[in-house]
Parts: structure tokens; C-alpha cells; sequence
């Protein structure tokens, strides 16, 4: 018996059988095992009777130590004669090897707005098991659905085809590797991967059957589906796309597959407010659909009556809930049944208004209040005691622009004075002395920004004032911080910022002004425009609007007053963030209702 090639420190096991090829009962009185690198278990005790026509089979193991040629012999012997099975193997030197094919990627120009997939290939081209001690995705504007896992092991030959979907949200070239190493001893393996953003007009988001959404709880993808949970009792599953998008305007249109289960509980589609939750949002199981105690505006398709539900077959737009128990702005159980076949959905959002088309026909037309304006896109689902599949393709979804999240736990740095309550920013305390600044990491395209936020500046004596911050991607961090008083935390940096001035310092136009800043050193700001002609800006709240045009002008309204149109140069890429000061005098420099579309 061969066992052919096998590799050192590599076991490999076949089985020898000895057939009673004769008419009466045979007793086995002994057995001669081989010799290593080969070994035999449970061979038969002496004494054995083996009837005629019957077998005994005894496992032999070939497992070399070292390289070159093995032959033994294993025998068994009876009242008739010996049986004996010649064993003959060759080893070769062991090893395993990591290996990364192409060792780079290059996905070419991508328009801001749009999603390029691209796959390598994991392999172990050793004849031994490799283990991938890591196995670390790359970061943002590169996205991995389904990551090769830490401690996974490869055979040999093994292969796994790894997709990376580059969605950029800057202009200009990015780098970054997917960081792998195994236990074969040569080190990090890594692919090199590297893209280049291009100005965009539209969003595009991908399906999740295209790469680049974040999978949580139990959902997984199957060929070009996204199947949120299986027919299987108490699962919660969520598809979240990583990039917040703008929620007016948007468009989205996909396939619903429910069945093959017991018959509970839906699925949604939601949009998740980026300002209280992650890409890692996955609600509650059975009537929460993966989607209750999570922020935001969700579309449910809902197949199971729970209390307080119009029925066990309807669409409905909610907007909350907490366990089993979700909040309806609107229901309608006027809809074909959604476990029978697929449906076609069309999803429409127009300023907070939310239209739902099932199979072409209108369902459900409401306005919602509570819809966040800027969004983390998102499927759901949910089952209980009962099930089904739940599942959805062919998603098509278009928006007017990414959006970054507003201040909150994705991707913000708080510097100085600078914190949350609640989903308000606190840039300062009235108290006197004190600067602080929050920035968001993700560097955007200045051209197309549009911004939106409410200041608030007050509960003081008096001074200094807040600033939104357009700083420049390439010569600072998320952690800048300028000059307090009336620098107004941005003097010193790098960039332009819109002020919101409540002191007159010396070369000031007034003691309540809005301007635009193109920096400055100290508590003195250099400006490109001032203007007077806005309201008390220390008296209630204002929401403050910021554009910039096509023409490279930059626009500042105030109470939707425009107060403020300039033409100003502006860093090509820009981190987006806000900063106040006091000075000896002071007040509560806060920021909420932020909206920045790029």
C-alpha cells in the first residue's frame, strides 16, 4: 500500500483490509505492526475469529519527521499463514505558504458618489495548513462585506477570493494595504490597494450583493442576495451601508423575498440617524425586525400581528420602537401578501415626506418629523418563535449627495472645551478661558458642500463667538484647535472658517457679525467678508446655512436671510468641523441640527 507523497510533520491515514476468503472461521493468533514514521490502531487482539467471506480492517497512519523514502510492513497471521501488506511512502520537507495574488490593486478613478469592487486572492501555495494569525480590512473610503477571518486555517491549495469596494469621499489619490499575516513564518503579506477620487454630481450606492456594506447579527450573502436572517427562531440580521447619505431627494428601489419558515416576523428598510448609531446598528429580534430600539426612520414589511399592529400583512413607516413593539407614523394592510412570491418596492423621499410603492402601486404616502436629514442606509430583519427568509435583491438606491454624520460617535475628534450633550455640541461652557473644537476625520471635496447647523450662543456675559471650519485635509488633523478668545478656536489653522462673532475686538465691524475667515493669528481673525446685517445672534437660535457654488463663491445665510456671498479659494479637500472661544467674557457656544452634504 503507497501512500505517495506526504509532507513532514503531516499525518495521512488508509485502511488495509485482510479477507477470510475461505469456507470455515479463521483466528487471528498475532499481528505485526509496522515500524515508524508508520503506526496502526485498533489493530485486531489475538483470538479474533473472522468468519468466512468476512474482513477486519486495521487504519494505518503515515506521519514522517523527516524527508526521503519509508517502507514497513504490517501482518497478520492465522492457522493458515501470514498475511502480509507491504507500506511505502515518501516525505518531503513540510511547509505552508501565505500567499497574495495580485499583491496590489489599483481601482483606477472613482467619482465621489459612485463604488468600485474589486477581488484578490488568499491562498496557502504550501503543501502543509497555514493559520492567518491577522487579517486586518483596511479602512475607509475602502470597504470589506465578508473579511477573511483572524485564526482562520487554509489547506493546501486552499484559496479565498477577497472582494474590497473603494467608495471615495475626497478628491485625489488614496492608499492603504489589507494587512495579512499567517504562521509560515515570512511576515506580513500584505495587498496594496490604491484608488483616486474624482468629483462626482450623484450618489450611487451599491447593492449589498456588490460589496461595501457592513453585515451584522445573522445576516450574510447568498450568490446576489442579502439574507438578513434564516428560517431560524429568535434571529436579528442588519446590512448597513458605512457612508451617511443625504435623505432628501433620495431614491430606492428592491425585491423583498419573504417564506420557507413558519411565517414571521419582516424586514425593513431603514434610515438610521448617523448622529446616535454606527454601521454596527442591529436592533431587536421577532416583531423589532432588527430594527427596534435603533435611531431613525424605518420601512417595515411586516408579516406577523403583534400587539398594537394593524394586522399580519402590512407596510408600515416607523419610527421606533422598543423589543417586539415598533412606533407607526403610518400602516396599510392594502398590499398583496408579502410571503407569497417577491415584491418590487420603490422607496421615495422628498424633504420629510416618505411615498412606499409596492408592485407599482403607491401604499403609503406620509410625512415624518422625525426623519433624520442625513442617513446610514440600511435592511433589516427579524424573526421570533415563528420564521422565514427574509431577503432582498436587485437594491437600487440613488442619493443627492454623501453626507458626513453629525457630531456623534462616527468619526469626530473633541478637542479642548469641546463635547457632546446629548446629540447637541458643546464647543464651550460660559466659562471664561476656554477654546474648543470638534472635527470630523472623513476629509470631503469642498467643491459642492452644503451646510446646515443651529448655533446657539448664549447663557454668559457676552463673548467670543463659534466658527464652522472648511480646514485644509492636507496640512491638519482632526485634532486642531486654534486660538481662544477671539480667535474663536480657528486662528492659527490652516483653511477657512464662517464666524459667528459676539465680541468687537480691535479691526472688528461690530459686536454681533457674521464673517468669513481666512485665518488669522491670536485673537485676531483675517476676513474675506463681514457683514452686520444678521439678527441677535446671542438671542434664541439660528440656523445657519453654508454653500459653496459651482462658481467657487461661498454663500452664508442666516435665518434664511443670505447675509454672505464671497469668492474665497478653498483647500481642495477640507476636514469639516466647529469651534468657539471665550475670552473674560463668556457664554454657551452649542451646535445641533447638523447637516454637511458634499
Amino acid at each position: 500500500m503507497d501512500f505517495g507523497t506526504v509532507a513532514t510533520t503531516t499525518r495521512k491515514a488508509l485502511g488495509v483490509t485482510f479477507t477470510n476468503t475461505g469456507t470455515a472461521d479463521e483466528t487471528i493468533s498475532g499481528v505485526s505492526l509496522p515500524g515508524a514514521p508508520f503506526s496502526a490502531s485498533d489493530p485486531p487482539p489475538a483470538g479474533t475469529v473472522v468468519p468466512p467471506r468476512q474482513s477486519v480492517t486495521v487504519q494505518v497512519a503515515y506521519a514522517p519527521t523527516d524527508a526521503g523514502k519509508n517502507t514497513g510492513t504490517l501482518a497478520v497471521t492465522g492457522p493458515n499463514g501470514t498475511a502480509s501488506v507491504a507500506l511505502t511512502g515518501e516525505a518531503v520537507t513540510g511547509r505552508a505558504q501565505l500567499t497574495v495574488t495580485p499583491t496590489s490593486t489599483d481601482f483606477g478613478a472613482v467619482k465621489v458618489g459612485e463604488s468600485v469592487t474589486r477581488t484578490f486572492d488568499i491562498s496557502n501555495t504550501g503543501n502543509i495548513p497555514l493559520t492567518l494569525t491577522k487579517a486586518k480590512p483596511p479602512a475607509a473610503p475602502f470597504h470589506v462585506t465578508n473579511p477573511i477571518s483572524e485564526g482562520q486555517v487554509l489547506g493546501p491549495e486552499d484559496v479565498v477570493h477577497q472582494a474590497v469596494t473603494f467608495s471615495p469621499t475626497s478628491i485625489g489619490a488614496v492608499t492603504a494595504a489589507y494587512e495579512l499575516t499567517s504562521n509560515d513564518g515570512r511576515g506580513p503579506q500584505n495587498e496594496s490597494l490604491k484608488g483616486s477620487g474624482a468629483a462626482g454630481a450623484v450618489v450611487t450606492v451599491p447593492s449589498p450583493g456588490a460589496g461595501g456594506w457592513k453585515l451584522n447579527g445573522s445576516s450574510r450573502i447568498s450568490g446576489n442576495d442579502l439574507q438578513l436572517t434564516q428560517a431560524t427562531a429568535s434571529q436579528r440580521g442588519s446590512a448597513v451601508w458605512p457612508v451617511p447619505v443625504l435623505t432628501d431627494g433620495l431614491k430606492a428601489s428592491f425585491t423583498t423575498v419573504i417564506g420557507g419558515g413558519t411565517g414571521a416576523d419582516g424586514l425593513t428598510f431603514s434610515l438610521l440617524d448617523p448622529a446616535r448609531t454606527t454601521s454596527a446598528a442591529l436592533g431587536g429580534v421577532g416583531g423589532g425586525l432588527g430594527y427596534g430600539g435603533l435611531p431613525g426612520v424605518a420601512v417595515a414589511f411586516d408579516t406577523y400581528r403583534n400587539p398594537g399592529d394593524p394586522s399580519a400583512n402590512f407596510v408600515g413607516v416607523a419610527t421606533g420602537g422598543t423589543g417586539s413593539t415598533l412606533t407607526y407614523a403610518a400602516t396599510t394592510s392594502s398590499v398583496p401578501n408579502l410571503r407569497s412570491g417577491t415584491h418590487t418596492v420603490a422607496v421615495g423621499v422628498t424633504g420629510k415626506t416618505v411615498t412606499v410603492s409596492v408592485d407599482g402601486v403607491q401604499r403609503l404616502r406620509t410625512t415624518v418629523a422625525a426623519l433624520p436629514p442625513t442617513a446610514l442606509l440600511a435592511f433589516t430583519g427579524g424573526t421570533g418563535s415563528l420564521t422565514d427568509i427574509h431577503a432582498v435583491r436587485g437594491a437600487a438606491i440613488t442619493a443627492a449627495s454623501y453626507a458626513l454624520p453629525p457630531p456623534g460617535p462616527n468619526g469626530w475628534t473633541y478637542n479642548g472645551s469641546a463635547a457632546l450633550s446629548g446629540t447637541s455640541l458643546v464647543l464651550t461652557p460660559a466659562q471664561p478661558a476656554l477654546t474648543g473644537s470638534a472635527v470630523q476625520a472623513t476629509a470631503v471635496p469642498s467643491a459642492r458642500l452644503r451646510a446646515r447647523f443651529t448655533a446657539t450662543l448664549s447663557g454668559g456675559t457676552g463673548a467670543d463667538g463659534m466658527a464652522l471650519l472648511l480646514l485644509d485635509a492636507s496640512r491638519t488633523t482632526p485634532r486642531a484647535l486654534g486660538g481662544g478668545g477671539g480667535g474663536l478656536g480657528f486662528s492659527g489653522l490652516p483653511g477657512v472658517a464662517v464666524t459667528l462673532d459676539t465680541y468687537r475686538n480691535p479691526g472688528d465691524p461690530s459686536a454681533n457679525f457674521v464673517a468669513v475667515s481666512t485665518g488669522g493669528t491670536g485673537s485676531a481673525l483675517r476676513y474675506a467678508a463681514t457683514s452686520t446685517a444678521v439678527p441677535a445672534l446671542r438671542t434664541g437660535s439660528h440656523v445657519v446655512d453654508v454653500d459653496v457654488t459651482a462658481a467657487g463663491r461661498l454663500l452664508v445665510l442666516v435665518d434664511g436671510a443670505q447675509v454672505i456671498d464671497v469668492a474665497v479659494t478653498l483647500p481642495r479637500n477640507v476636514l469639516v468641523g466647529f469651534s468657539g472661544a471665550t475670552g473674560g467674557l463668556t457664554d454657551r457656544h452649542t451646535v445641533s441640527g447638523v447637516r454637511v452634504g458634499y
